[in-house]
């Protein structure tokens, strides 16, 4: 889906949990969109459970462990984003 399509179905996931009390599970793998749509996460390193919990496991160490990569999670105005180092 495109980066409107994404917000809006995401937007409306939400919507419909919270109206009706449901929980809803899902796949990404676009960590920005994850901050701001998801309440608890559970990282997977190699088939294995690696982390689970809030926002508080996306740390540098889970991002290097996990990914292979420097990164680490930056504020911009009242969003979270996972910003990858070069």
């Amino acid at each position: 889906l495109d980066i409107r399509n994404q917000h809006q179905v995401l937007r409306i996931v939400g919507e419909l949990c919270r109206q009706d009390g449901l929980s809803a599970v899902m796949v990404i793998h676009d960590l920005s969109l994850a901050l701001k749509f998801c309440d608890k996460f559970l990282l997977l390193r190699q088939g294995e459970v690696y982390r689970e919990g809030g926002h508080e496991i996306l740390d540098e160490q889970a991002f290097w462990d996990v990914y292979g990569v420097r990164a680490r999670v930056a504020r911009v105005g009242d969003h979270h984003v996972v910003l990858v180092e070069d």
